[in-house]
Formats: structure tokens, C-alpha cells, sequence
């Protein structure tokens, strides 16, 4: 069922009539709007909707969560893009939904059934996703401006530490180029009159000399302005220094994770984590990191496929991406390295290596 185009809402659900009574509730209020009821088509349906808010409205919080898990593995779009996911349940179930949304499988539910519990709590939940997805929005712009201007910090400093390095061998340059012809004139004049220079040579002299005085002044006020350059260099690394890099580390070990955490943030970088792929894929949607540390391992959607969508997603795919595995297999870093995959780390850790790739990492994208 198709209602005045693109939609902004997604309704999946099993029941002709509760689809009936959501339309009626939601049509005043919602004009772009899809419900589907066939499980079959339920993939096909969202991906061509362009909806950001999805709900689901079976009639057992199992079968709802089975078909969302259905979405996110065949779906091309539902990782793409942020969106919001509605559980509907009957008030028996009311439990059961809680524990789907404390543990992050869904983003909120509603006791829908019976109807008369609550019957506006459907339209204000999902005004509330769509403002939530609105301040996510204006997040992300603002993060893609920061890391912008972040990177124009990066590249202007290089330009300057490049221009200061010239503008120094050309200083050294010219000095020596003018002591040798001072040397020379004063060698030559000396030797071929001595004390008896003629006027005119005495005039062409003081000329000469006056012309060394102003190109020696011209050398010291081009130093003077390379060391300007070299204190605004440095006043660039400072305020870039000011914004720490940001790194999501997606690990399900909570030692290693640990590990990872500590080591990042004692080296002054910001770090967020996640313990498992599904979860990395959400935070990405409101968040964009400056690199990710991924593991191989993991229950659920494991770091190659977790890997794959991130590099599918246009919110996402520039993000560099480090493996870490405890598996040295040629086949699964190759695999790695095909889906964008920038480096690959064998645990355990040495600090030292993981230090010097990320920085290898964060240096590389920066310049991009």
C-alpha cells in the first residue's frame, strides 16, 4: 500500500486490518507514508521507499524483530542512511520490548495493543524519531565542516613548513652570494689601486656597497617575515592540536578493547567504541570518526562484512579502516584490503605498531 509518494514513514507488518487502522491514525499527520504486508516483498518495499522511520507492527515482538533482522541482512539501503526503528507490542509483551531496545535492536517501542492504552503514542514517537534524525542531520554537517577545517589546517601548515624551509636556503643563499661579491669588489679594488683610488672608482664603490647594504636589509626583512611565518605555523598546529582525532574501536573482547581504549587515549586521542558490528553501523549514523579499528571476530555481522557496508555507505566510506585479528591468513587481509581496508594489525598488540599505523592512517586521510 502506497500513500502520496516518497515516504518518510515505513510501516511492516503481517495484519491487513492492523495496517488499515495505521493508516487512518497516521495519514492526518504523516502524508508520506508505505505499509507493506507481505513478508516477502517487506526488503524490496523499504529500500524503494526512502523512509528514515521504520515500524514494526506484528503481532508477536519475536516475529518483529525477524523481520528487521531480515531488513538489515538483505537490505542495500538500511544501513546506508540513519533511520529510526519502532517496535509495536501489545501490552503483555511490554517487557519483552524494553529488553529489544536496551540492548539496541530497536530504537523505541509502543504498547500499541489494546489500542485504547494509548492510541497517541504512536504519532508522538514518531514525531520524535524524525526530530531525533533532524539533530542528527545538523550533527553530521557540522562534523563533515570541523573535519574540513581540520584538514585545510593540515594542509596549510604543510604549505607553510614548506615555504619556510625555501624561504631559508634562498636567505642562505643570497648572503653567500653577496659576501662573495663584497669579497671580490674589496679584493679587487684593493689590489689594483690601493690607496691611490681614483674619484670615480672611490663613487662606484660606495655605490656598490650601497646597493650590498640594501640587498643585506632586504634579506634580513624577508627572515624576519619567515620567522612571522614560523610563529603562525605553529599557532596552526597548536589550534589544530586543540581537536582531537577520533577513533571507534569495534571490539567485541571487552579486554582487548580495553587495551585498545587505553593505549589510543593515552596517546591523546579521542575514542569511542563499540562492542560488536550491528552496533558500529548505528553509531555511524550519527557520528563519523576519523578511523576505525576493526576486528575480525565477532558474533553477528563479523569485521569483513561490518567492513563492507561501512565502505558501501556514502556517510562512511572515506572513513580509513584498520583490521585487527589474531588470524595472519593471506586470503582474510586480502579480502580486507579489497573491501578499503587501509592496514591490517596482528594481536596481540605492540604499542608501538599500533601508534605508528594510526598515525599513518589519520595522516594519510587528512591529506586526501
Amino acid at each position: 500500500m502506497v500513500i502520496k509518494g516518497s515516504a518518510d514513514v515505513f510501516v511492516a507488518t503481517g495484519s491487513n486490518s492492523t495496517a488499515e487502522i495505521i493508516s487512518q491514525m497516521l495519514i492526518p499527520e504523516f502524508e508520506r507514508l508505505i505499509i507493506c504486508t507481505s513478508t516477502e516483498h517487506v526488503v524490496k518495499e523499504f529500500d524503494a521507499s526512502g523512509a528514515c522511520v521504520l515500524v514494526l507492527a506484528y503481532n508477536e515482538v519475536v516475529q518483529s524483530g525477524e523481520v528487521y533482522d531480515l531488513l538489515c541482512r538483505h537490505s542495500k539501503k538500511i544501513n546506508l542512511l540513519p533511520h529510526k526503528a519502532l517496535l509495536l507490542c501489545n501490552k503483555h509483551e511490554a517487557k519483552v520490548a524494553y529488553d529489544y531496545c536496551r540492548d539496541g535492536k530497536f530504537d523505541n517501542y509502543v504498547v500499541f495493543w489494546p489500542l485504547s492504552y494509548d492510541p497517541f503514542r504512536l504519532l508522538m514517537s514518531i514525531h520524535q524519531a524524525l526530530v531525533e534524525l533532524d539533530k542528527i542531520h545538523h550533527l553530521r554537517e557540522k562534523d563533515k565542516v570541523t573535519r574540513e577545517q581540520r584538514n585545510h589546517l593540515v594542509n596549510l601548515e604543510a604549505l607553510l613548513a614548506r615555504q619556510l624551509k625555501e624561504s631559508s636556503n634562498f636567505t642562505l643563499q643570497v648572503n653567500h652570494a653577496v659576501d662573495r661579491v663584497e669579497g671580490y669588489i674589496n679584493d679587487t679594488f684593493m689590489a689594483k689601486h690601493g690607496d691611490g683610488w681614483r674619484k670615480s672608482v672611490v663613487f662606484d664603490l660606495e655605490q656598490l656597497r650601497g646597493g650590498i647594504k640594501s640587498i643585506r636589509k632586504a634579506t634580513r626583512d624577508f627572515d624576519s617575515f619567515s620567522h612571522q611565518s614560523d610563529r603562525t605555523s605553529r599557532r596552526l598546529n597548536k589550534k589544530r592540536g586543540e581537536t582531537k582525532a577520533s577513533i571507534l574501536v569495534v571490539e567485541d573482547d571487552a579486554f582487548q578493547r580495553n587495551l585498545l581504549v587505553a593505549l589510543l587515549r593515552s596517546d591523546d586521542y579521542d575514542v569511542q567504541f563499540s562492542a560488536s558490528g550491528e552496533e558500529a553501523i548505528g553509531m555511524l549514523q550519527h557520528s563519523t570518526p576519523d578511523l576505525i579499528l576493526m576486528d575480525i571476530m565477532m558474533p553477528g555481522i563479523n569485521g569483513i562484512e561490518t567492513t563492507r557496508l561501512i565502505k558501501t555507505s556514502p556517510l562512511s566510506k572515506n572513513i580509513p579502516i584498520i583490521i585487527t585479528s589474531g588470524y595472519n591468513q593471506r586470503d582474510v587481509i586480502l579480502e580486507c584490503i579489497n573491501l578499503g581496508a587501509c592496514s591490517f594489525i596482528i594481536k596481540p598488540f605492540n604499542r608501538q605498531t599500533i601508534i605508528k599505523k594510526v598515525a599513518a592512517a589519520l595522516e594519510s586521510s587528512s591529506s586526501v
